[in-house]
């Protein structure tokens, strides 16, 4: 809730600040309005393609490039370490109870997940415990201990934060499915590739957007909030049940002779079609704003 609201917060702060630059570039350019409107397009497009950059970045970086912390330390390699610092070669056992005592820190902290034996296993829920178990782990790393035993542990916070960090998609696969179909058949409709290639494009990002941090899905279940379908997901689906639930309305008018004539309406089936048809070419030409918001909540906010 404090990121959300510093969010809030930076977001108050600028926006007078937009307000009053462009009520500025409107004055200054009173008497050239085209020329004040063009500056501005061209600030906010700036601006966009800055943010969208920098987001694609920081999803580069997380998927790609972010190398996953080391488990397989081992007691020679620290001992070369400490030689090679000009250190002696075995740690002490003031160094020795200081690491451990920052591990039971960071047992403390973090919440628990039921293992294969019922047995409980500390395990970081939240963004702020994945954080400071990072902090001790190259804590721990930096005092380099030669004890077997604290080596085992630091071994296993690298593992289980590595676990912790790890993505999975848990984006809207129909929303995908159904942007694809609307890009496919609006660009043969139009005959021009700049609507399916901008979906194409906000595709890929929304793809890397919605992977979510494995932790956070850990806590979703614990929480009794796993495996739900996604917002978007329930929305397209009850936009199709809707018009599987349409009504056909047949009139039936029989004559004085005998003879009877059928008259079927079917205005409710279009209507929800078409509908639904709305909603779905809206929903793709929104992807990236989607992707905007999966990558605040999966990469910056974690919730």
């Amino acid at each position: 809730m404090k990121k959300i609201f510093t969010l809030l917060c930076a977001f108050a702060a600028v926006t007078p600040i937009m307000a009053q630059t462009t009520e500025a570039v409107e004055t200054t350019t009173s008497n050239s309005g085209s020329l004040g409107e063009t500056i501005l397009s061209i600030i906010v497009a700036v601006l966009i393609l800055g943010a969208t950059l920098a987001m694609l970045g920081h999803m580069i970086y997380e998927n790609f490039i972010r190398k996953p912390h080391s488990d397989k330390h081992t007691v020679d390699e620290f001992v070369q370490a400490r030689r090679e610092a000009g250190l002696a070669e075995q740690s002490t056992n003031q160094e020795i109870n200081h690491i451990n005592s920052r591990f039971d820190e960071v047992v403390a902290m973090w919440g628990s997940i039921p293992g294969n034996d019922g047995d409980p296993i500390p395990f970081p829920l939240k963004k702020s415990h994945i954080k400071f178990g990072e902090e001790v782990l190259q804590e721990a790393i930096n005092l380099m201990p030669t004890d077997s035993d604290t080596l085992d542990r630091l071994n296993d916070l690298a593992a289980i934060l590595n676990t912790a960090l790890e993505r999975t998609f848990n984006g809207s696969k129909t929303l995908i499915i159904t942007s694809i179909i609307v890009a496919v058949v609006l660009g043969f409709a139009t005959g021009t590739p700049h609507f399916p290639i901008l979906v194409g494009l906000g595709l890929v990002v929304y793809w890397f957007a919605s992977r979510t941090p494995d932790y956070v899905l850990i806590r979703k279940e614990l929480k009794g909030n796993g495996g739900k379908q996604s917002f978007l997901t329930r929305i397209i689906g009850g936009l199709f049940a809707g018009v599987a639930a349409a009504k056909t309305y047949k009139t039936i008018t029989t004559y004085s002779d005998g003879s009877q004539t059928t008259d079927t309406d079917n205005s409710e089936t279009w209507i929800s079609l078409a509908f639904t048809l709305i909603v779905i070419v809206m929903l793709a030409a929104f992807i990236w704003i989607f992707a905007a918001i999966n990558y605040l909540r999966n990469y910056i906010l974690h919730f």
